[in-house]
């Protein structure tokens, strides 16, 4: 509630967004608000997101010709604005606005997540090397021309460089896209980014490396290049179950939990981490920290091992009272504490998914209602009934002939064979979560 009122606090009642000043879309804060409105139901918590969204959408900081949003505007009204449009604060906005219009049952929010993802696509989106650039160059006076007039002038440049934390929000992005738009063709595409992601920028035993400029992958050690890319891997098993993804997120919570952790309990960088004089936080190392330690909570109950959780509990001690000091820029912070508060609902679908099993498309149905049921926070995963029989044997699970799908919480479990009913078993479960 503190870190809820913080960043209420700073909210323009006239004009949506936070502060007075010039504007800067902060997604970090509408994605904790959609948290928070998807447990609460508050209406003031409605009337930050419908209004920073709709004057976003309609004003000066979105490309009303060929979509996507430019990064901050000079003005409070969200005009003049800096026309730099970066992949990091599009996907980001771009799950803001799906997400929204999910909930809230907007189709006009549900358009403008749609129209951003194929901004995306078309206009950052490299080909041939499988990822998106990091941004594309400024250019106020193409910007200020109609569709008709842009046809006769260049076109902005992408900048050429090709960062792991951005690619792996954009995948965040695509999935959630592909889910809510019902558009295959985008999870497709995350799962392509994914390994083009993969592929160039980590290395086993070593992790996430910052960016590749066309000249090699550089800057390894970074925090949030570890924790951006597990929650995606995470998002990526979630969504579709694709679980050659599993040893590199294994390898990512790994690293974040031992070689990104300072002797205080708080994340930072590799070298940081390592230091005997750790550099004096500031709120960009506060929210790399605050999803490096959502990243652990969730691969706690993924991976069964409950240390995670407690690596992140210590993280997130560090910094108990910094959200006075930072105000609505500690939102990510709080999103993580929820989920320490309430933690996710944890549902295992045992089933087999081959093609040519028997009962897959029951399996897959199953999958399906776990994933598309809307829950402010969960965490799903499949398990194989004979390859996975000593994490089915942990979590104290029989495997039974036809798929089944296990709704655990804090308190209970419950089994579910039928896709309505694990719906209705999931909303209860989650309703008991958070009155807990």
């Amino acid at each position: 509630p503190a870190i809820e009122e913080a960043m209420l606090a700073h909210f323009d009642e006239r004009h949506g967004g936070f502060g007075t000043g010039a504007k800067f879309p902060h997604p970090e804060a509408l994605d904790f608000a959609l948290l928070r409105f998807a447990s609460t139901g508050s209406t003031r918590l409605a009337g930050v997101i419908e209004k920073t969204l709709s004057h976003m959408a309609e004003g000066g900081l979105a490309d009303a010709v060929d979509g996507g949003f430019f990064r901050y505007a000079r003005q409070r009204d969200w005009s003049l604005p800096d026309t730099e449009k970066p992949l990091a604060l599009n996907a980001g906005l771009a799950r803001n606005f799906l997400e929204a219009g999910q909930i809230m049952g907007r189709a006009d929010f549900l358009a403008v997540g749609a129209r951003t993802i194929d901004a995306l696509r078309t206009h950052l989106l490299d080909e041939r090397g499988g990822l998106f650039h990091a941004s594309l160059d400024p250019a106020d006076d193409w910007y200020a021309l109609d569709a008709a007039g842009r046809r006769t002038r260049p076109a902005p440049r992408p900048d050429g460089r090709f960062l792991a934390d951005a690619n792996a929000r954009a995948v965040s992005a695509l999935l959630k896209a592909g889910l809510v738009l019902r558009r295959d063709e985008l999870t497709a595409l995350a799962l392509d980014v994914t390994d083009a992601l993969l592929s160039r920028l980590w290395k086993p035993g070593r992790g996430m490396y910052h960016f590749d400029d066309g000249h090699g992958r550089r800057h390894p050690g970074r925090l949030k290049d570890q924790a951006e890319t597990a929650r995606a891997l995470l998002r990526v098993l979630q969504y579709t179950d694709e679980r050659r993804f599993v040893p590199a997120l294994d390898d990512l919570l790994r690293l974040i939990a031992t070689q990104h952790v300072r002797r205080d309990g708080g994340f930072a960088d590799r070298e940081a981490a390592s230091a005997a004089r750790p550099p004096r936080d500031d709120e960009n190392t506060i929210t790399d920290s605050a999803v490096a330690a959502e990243v652990l909570l969730r691969g706690a109950l993924y991976s069964g091992r409950p240390e995670l959780a407690e690596v992140a509990y210590r993280g997130l001690r560090r910094h108990a009272a910094d959200f006075r000091r930072y105000g609505h820029a500690m939102t990510p912070f709080g999103r993580s504490v929820e989920l320490l508060l309430h933690p996710p609902l944890h549902i295992v679908v045992v089933g087999v998914a081959d093609a040519s099993a028997e009962h897959e498309a029951d399996t897959r149905a199953l999958l399906t209602a776990a994933s598309e049921t809307y829950l402010p926070s969960r965490v799903v995963q499949r398990l194989h009934p004979v390859d996975d029989a000593e994490t089915l044997a942990r979590l104290e699970l029989p495997a039974r002939e036809r798929p089944t799908a296990y709704v655990f919480t804090a308190r209970d479990v419950s089994d579910h064979a039928d896709p309505r009913s694990l719906r209705q078993a999931m909303l209860a479960a989650n309703r008991r979560r958070l009155s807990g």
